[in-house]
């Protein structure tokens, strides 16, 4: 995290030197220039200091002196040059190695800095201000155990100094005593409450632990007190976007660019919040600029491939990625990248080889242990299981990192057979991702009785000919892990279908309907102020996006899962669109989902109780959409085309009103992108060994048999 650790160069004022054993004339001009600088009055200091170097260009004192007011001018260069003279001179003044070692530290000449302290004995000083630099450079080295000795000394010999406990609260963060940390920081606010890099770091620590709306309070009150802290303005931007408030998040960003027009970093901010939202046309831009503005800057490259990645543009997504690692050979996160490429594309061997060399560089690179275990010909193997449960005995693993490591160590051994360990290891890292995102149970069957209420028959009967006839569309829906990564591979093998993935059109569409239609009312009630001109309108707007994307194709699928809650509205829209809804066993559904590690959102997969009621209120809001809505819908049930393939497959092809191909059967060789979870799945024969596979773990699965009302053991 970027914690702020000031260098304030106001230390030096706060000095003295003795100014005896020089000629008369030279030791009364320092003892004048001493009384000018500690008086406050610099500039008459700095005269008279030049004037005595014109004399003797070698006095040490002068040198010293003038080398300190340049500092605090910030002239760093040209008092380095005074400072280094002066200790070659005086090479036992403590004042003289203090004031290099100030002006190295804020050069960014860190392992100098250091030596330099080391060399000032406190003899003359405040020692308290010579273990707070020491400190600060031992932090900025990374060696944070030895800046938390210093600092912690500063602090016990000036327990007032507010700079001196934000610091040490940020090297006792280093040393993952956050509790510690956020004392200091909290006392440095105390003691200066307008102290915006103590803010900050508040902030952060607030974050770590997961108190993300305090954070945010933290966050703007370190930008009420410095406006220009654009750290704190990204911190601020990224956690409002955790907390649903993109727009806020992105008008901030916006303002932040405006004012840092040259900044990468402001761009890159962009960026991401972009990615976040899944808006990828407007992060590639942004990411553009920042490349444009920092061309070396090699993580750029992985984002922007990242985007093109999500956006279907799967060479140009490596070319990225690769031009990451011209840049930046040994950047781990691009070599993971490329794997997660390469094996959306199938190419799984190649896709082994760069996850491993990304750990090869970064052991704590999660995320490519994860993905090698989702490899299945990676699995179970005794040495990776080892290696998985050293890391997580490590005390800095993020949570994040933590929750990859344990579904990943769930996935060996699954494999390996040991049910027991493996669904210890899921329940692990679903409990770390339940703690940092909560599911609200009574809110989602609110809006499914909302939803059922307002798109009820007469809805539809009111409205027929709304939106636009077109037949292009193909929405496969249904809860995650039903089989709709299957039914989409099947149907893009057909020459006539692309398969676009899981598109986010439909979902920001809903989000921003009430903008549109300007009013007040939440959806799905604004649904209700649609007219027919507006309707088609909407709908040509949505058309229009898949076109800008994928020009060329007669029909396209979209298989965004929780669209299932929407189909009130793309019935509307969209009334020709074919749906299909894929079906699967309610137990091997809710564990599958259970034992998958999603990226982002599905909160409700995270605990088996909420599985189950969300398995249950989906065939609720399902069987009220199959008697309501004018557009038919396909039940493709995933036990049905396991066992026979070729007849649903048939079916399906059929309902999209297109004509047969055999290509379809052999959907595992479709060299398309696939990016879910199903990436390794898909690329593989039909199977049936996933079918009823919730045995395995039916004495760890007695929440759910619950929320789905079934008798404890399940279905005999």
């Amino acid at each position: 995290m970027n914690r702020q650790s000031r260098r304030h160069s106001e230390r030096l004022k706060r000095t003295s030197a003795p100014t005896g054993g020089h000629p008369a004339g030279i030791a009364t001009s320092l003892v004048a220039a001493a009384r000018y600088r500690l008086n406050g009055q610099p500039d008459k200091a700095e005269r008279i200091y030049r004037d005595i170097l014109a004399l003797d260009p070698k006095q040490p004192t002068a040198l010293n002196w003038l080398g300190a007011l340049l500092h605090v001018r910030g002239d760093n260069e040209r008092a380095l040059d005074l400072l280094t003279q002066a200790a070659r001179l005086h090479p036992d003044e403590p004042l003289c190695l203090y004031h290099l070692a100030e002006v190295q530290r804020a050069t960014g000449r860190y392992a100098e800095a250091v030596a330099s302290y080391r060399r000032a004995p406190a003899m003359r000083l405040a020692a308290a201000n010579l273990h707070f630099g020491l400190g600060t450079a031992l932090l900025e080295l990374g060696r944070a155990e030895e800046a938390a000795a210093e600092l912690s000394r500063a602090v016990a010999l000036a327990p007032d100094d507010a700079e001196a406990r934000n610091n040490l609260g940020n090297a006792l963060a280093e040393c993952q005593q956050h509790d510690d940390a956020e004392a200091h920081y909290r006392t440095a606010l105390r003691l200066h409450p307008a102290y915006a890099d103590a803010h900050l770091n508040l902030g952060l620590a607030l974050a770590q632990r997961g108190e993300t709306p305090a954070a945010i309070l933290s966050f703007r009150a370190a930008l009420e007190s410095d406006p220009d802290l654009d750290e704190a303005c990204r911190q601020l931007a990224r956690h409002m976007r955790a907390q649903g408030q993109s727009q806020d998040a992105l008008a901030l960003l916006h303002n932040l660019a405006g004012r840092r027009p040259d900044s990468p970093a402001a761009a890159r901010e962009l960026g991401h919040a972009y990615r976040d939202l899944g808006r990828y046309e407007s992060a590639e831009e942004w990411y553009r600029k920042a490349i444009d503005l920092q061309p070396e800057h090699a993580a750029t490259y992985v984002d922007l491939g990242h985007c093109l990645s999500r956006l279907g543009r799967y060479d140009a997504a490596l070319g990225e990625f690769r031009r990451a690692l011209d840049r930046c050979p040994d950047l781990a996160e691009a070599h993971f990248n490329i794997g997660v490429s390469l094996q959306s594309v199938g190419r799984f061997d190649e896709a082994v080889a760069a996850h491993e060399r990304a750990l090869a560089l970064r052991p704590d690179l999660t995320e490519a242990h994860y993905n090698l275990a989702m490899i299945a010909r990676q699995r179970g193997h005794a040495a990776q299981i080892d290696r998985l449960q050293t890391l997580l005995t490590r005390p800095d693993l993020t949570d994040d990192a933590r929750v990859n490591a344990h579904f990943a160590l769930a996935k060996h051994h699954d494999a390996a057979g040991d049910v027991d360990a493996a669904f210890t290891q899921y329940q692990a890292g679903n409990d770390i991702k339940a703690r940092k995102a909560t599911f609200d149970p009574g809110r989602h069957v609110g809006y499914i009785d909302r939803s059922i209420a307002v798109f009820d028959r007469a809805f539809f009967a009111a409205r027929s000919g709304y939106g636009d006839a077109i037949q292009r569309p193909v929405f496969i829906v249904g809860m995650p892990r039903s089989g709709t990564t299957l039914v989409e591979q099947i149907l893009s093998s057909h020459p006539a279908v692309t398969g676009a993935g899981e598109l986010d059109d439909i979902r920001r569409l809903v989000e921003d309907l009430p903008r549109r239609l300007g009013t007040t009312a939440s959806y799905p009630e604004c649904a209700g102020a649609l007219d027919r001109a507006t309707s088609r309108d909407l709908a040509q707007y949505y058309l229009a996006t898949l076109d800008d994307r994928f020009p060329a194709s007669p029909r396209l699928t979209d298989k965004m899962t929780g669209n299932y809650l929407r189909l009130g509205l793309i019935s509307l829209l969209l009334p020709r669109a074919a749906i299909i809804h894929c079906r699967r066993d309610a137990l091997d559904t809710c564990l599958s989902c259970y034992v998958q590690n999603f990226a982002t959102g599905l909160t409700f997969t995270y605990d088996l109780a909420n599985l189950g009621l969300v398995y249950r209120q989906h065939e609720r809001l399902m069987a009220h959409w199959r008697a309501v809505l004018p557009s038919p819908i396909l039940d493709v049930r995933y036990e049905d085309l396991v066992a026979d393939p070729e007849a649903v497959s048939r079916a399906i092809v059929d309902f999209c009103d297109l004509p047969w191909d055999a290509r379809c059967l052999n959907f595992d060789q479709n060299e398309r992108q696939v990016r879910t979870a199903s990436f390794w799945q898909v690329r593989q024969p039909i199977y049936a060994s996933s079918v009823g596979r919730w045995r395995n773990f039916s004495r760890h699965l007695g929440p759910l048999f619950e929320a789905l009302d079934m008798a404890e053991g399940g279905p005999t």
